[in-house]
């Protein structure tokens, strides 16, 4: 999977392009096109690029999928303290592009959408879809030694198991100040979902109990076998959308 960022010095141009104020941090689902062209301002190395802006709320979901038939495409998320998230796949060997993760903070976001190569250009869409969560219970823990087991590769593991209700949506967000922190979720013996962090001190996946419900287990642990030491969890549930919304 190829991942690159902005340098200071193209963000910094970027920035200066922004006009006008974002799409609104109300919860929903919007969808855009456009079009990359010879007239679009280029990266450095050569890929051609656009962008939008959207105001998000802490504790929102953010799903943000970018698909094209003409090009590999490749999306950056842009936080309000200039950090940036990246990716150029849904799934190997896909060419389309999607970020999902709980907002950590207020503001006003910038979405980059270009190409995984230089010099690709065509049709795009985008859908920007943003959930409300709030937070319905805390655990406290610690990697070290002690723990129930460790992968081979060496990490300290904790794994907590879930039995969700039919269609149940639960958000689980592992922060910790001590570790790089890297999430797992397992149905059985199959990893569906992984996330290793927005800024290396929290990692987000997200839970969905389907329509017969499922037995799910979350494994926390660290990017390295270097991490241990304690940690915080946070279970999140989707806030339902108010009538008239």
């Amino acid at each position: 999977m190829k991942q690159r960022i902005l340098s200071r010095l193209a963000f910094g141009l970027f920035l200066s392009w922004l006009i006008g104020s974002g799409l609104p941090a109300a919860a929903g689902t919007q969808e855009f096109t456009g079009e990359l062209t010879r007239d679009d301002r280029q990266l450095e190395g050569g890929e051609f690029a656009d962008y939008l802006r959207i105001d998000l709320k802490a504790g929102q979901m953010l799903t943000v999928t970018v698909r094209s038939n003409d090009f590999d495409t490749w999306i950056q998320l842009t936080a309000p303290n200039n950090e940036n998230i990246t990716n150029d796949d849904i799934a190997e060997d896909d060419t389309d592009s999607q970020l999902k993760f709980l907002v950590p903070q207020d503001g006003s976001w910038v979405i980059w959408v270009s190409s995984a190569m230089p010099d690709q250009l065509g049709d795009y869409a985008i859908t920007v879809s943003t959930v409300d969560t709030q937070v319905t219970s805390t655990v406290q823990g610690e990697l070290g030694e002690g723990d129930q087991f460790s992968l081979k590769t060496g990490e300290w593991c904790d794994p907590y198991t879930f039995d969700l209700e039919p269609d149940q949506v639960l958000v689980v967000r592992l922060m910790s100040d001590e570790f790089d922190t890297y999430l797992a979720a397992y149905e059985g013996d199959n990893r569906y979902y992984s996330d290793d962090d927005f800024n290396r001190t929290q990692s987000v996946v997200m839970l969905f109990g389907g329509p017969e419900g499922a037995r799910v287990t979350v494994v926390v642990t660290s990017y390295d076998d270097t991490g241990e030491g304690k940690y915080k969890i946070e279970y999140r549930e989707l806030v339902p959308e108010r009538a008239g919304r």
